[in-house]
This record gives C-alpha cells, sequence and structure tokens, in this order.
C-alpha cells in the first residue's frame, strides 16, 4: 500500500459497505505498518491494513461477494428437513457433494447432474453459490435440501430404504409430532411421494411374506423328514396344523 492509493475501507468486521479512502502517509512499525487514509467526506483517521480490504477498483467485486456469504448464509430449508437430507446425502459420493454445516460443496456438478437427471441451474438457480479455494462450489442449506428432494422423487427405494421402517413412535416423539417437529422418516416420505411409498412398502410386505413362506416350507419338510425316521407316517392324528400349514 503506497500513498495515494485508493482502497476500500472497512471500519469493522460486521461492515458491509466499504468506503472509498486515499492513503496520505504509511506510518512505519515495528511489526506491522499503520496508515493514515482521508475518506469522501474529509475526515482523517489512522488506521490497521487489515481495514483496508480492496482496491478501490475491486469495491464493487468485493460488495457482491459478501452479498452472496450472506445469502448462503441466510437460505434454509424447511425446519424438520436437517436430519432427512443428512442421510439422504449418504447416497450421494463425497467427491461428488458432501454436506457442510448444513450447507453443500459441490464438488463434481456434471456428475451431480446426470445423478439427479437434473439440471443445476434448474434445481437451485436462486440460491447463493460461492466458488472455493479447494475446488468445487459451496451453497445453501436450501440448496442441499431441493438436491436432497430431488434424490428422494428419482430414487425413492433408495431414499425410503435409508431409514428405519415405520414404527409406532415412543411418547416422547409423539409429542413432537403434535407441535409439529416431524422426524427424518416422516420428511423422506413426503419428498418420495405418496405412490412411491405404497410401491415401497407393497415390495417389503411382499417380501416378508416369501421369507414367512419359506419358512413354513422349512418347517413342513423337517415335519415330514421326523415322520418318516419315526416310522409314523402313516398315523392319521399327526396334522400339519403343527407346523403352521392348517
Amino acid at each position: 500500500m503506497q500513498v495515494g492509493e485508493q482502497w476500500g475501507h472497512r471500519a469493522t468486521t460486521q461492515t458491509r459497505q466499504l468506503q472509498r479512502a486515499e492513503i496520505i502517509e504509511v506510518i512505519p512499525r515495528p511489526k506491522k505498518d499503520r496508515y493514515m487514509i482521508r475518506l469522501d467526506d474529509g475526515r482523517e483517521r489512522e488506521v490497521s491494513g487489515s481495514t483496508l480490504v480492496c482496491a478501490w477498483e475491486d469495491a464493487d467485486a468485493w460488495h457482491a461477494q459478501k452479498a452472496m456469504e450472506d445469502l448462503v448464509n441466510r437460505q434454509c430449508g424447511e425446519r424438520d428437513g436437517a436430519e432427512a437430507v443428512r442421510r439422504i446425502f449418504q447416497l450421494i459420493p463425497e467427491d461428488v457433494a458432501e454436506l457442510r454445516s448444513g450447507r453443500v460443496l459441490i464438488r463434481d456438478e456434471g456428475r451431480l447432474e446426470t445423478r439427479l437427471g437434473v439440471r443445476a441451474e434448474d434445481l437451485y438457480a436462486e440460491c447463493g453459490r460461492l466458488p472455493q479455494e479447494e475446488g468445487g462450489v459451496l451453497t445453501s442449506a436450501l440448496a442441499a435440501e431441493r438436491i436432497a428432494v430431488a434424490l428422494c422423487r428419482r430414487y425413492p427405494a433408495s431414499a425410503l430404504s435409508s431409514v428405519p421402517p415405520m414404527v409406532d413412535p415412543p411418547p416422547y416423539e409423539r409429542e413432537e409430532r403434535r407441535w409439529g417437529r416431524g422426524d427424518a422418516r416422516d420428511v423422506i416420505r413426503r419428498w418420495c411421494g405418496l405412490d412411491a411409498v405404497e410401491a415401497f412398502e407393497g415390495r417389503g410386505a411382499l417380501a416378508s411374506e416369501l421369507v414367512r413362506l419359506a419358512r413354513l416350507v422349512d418347517q413342513l419338510g423337517e415335519a415330514v423328514a421326523a415322520l418318516g425316521a419315526s416310522g409314523d407316517r402313516d398315523r392319521p392324528d399327526l396334522q400339519l396344523v403343527d407346523v403352521g400349514l392348517g
């Protein structure tokens, strides 16, 4: 920083609006120099270099960056969706996208679009997006939720398998639901849609019935083998009801 240069001055770290400041003197210090600046309104003050955040010609870009950061931090999904989003993101490889404190770091947008079957621009065009030095784009919790919803609709069976089967909730959980605080299972079922849930549960019921029948067949085989071994094959008092088929 040199005398005569114009910089964007930020009085505090919470300030979101820069003031144009001209450096009128460099004040040497043992560790870090300080600067005497003159603001547009004519006031002069001594400041540290950390308050001069960018050259004045870059002030518009700085303001745009801060506005985008605020948008990313401010945009949220639905109140009950955080745990559901976390479960659904387990279906996404980390080298494609991962959650970070509720927000989502998208590392490979092309692969994510292929997985979702939806263009990224259509899915979260109005969501805040911040390019990261490490690569990829950080976007908001709202975008994370929209990605999770798209995955539920495209892969409902995988999504529904990510949560435990429906059971009667304990009293404290019933109280939470009474006040509108459902759990991840409820949210994921809603995101998948009624038709997908019914199809998934129907397949589950069929699979359970097949398992039950297989066990009965095994029991029948064991009973027949026992009859043959005991020589009581022709006894009329031995009935199939003993193995659950009566």
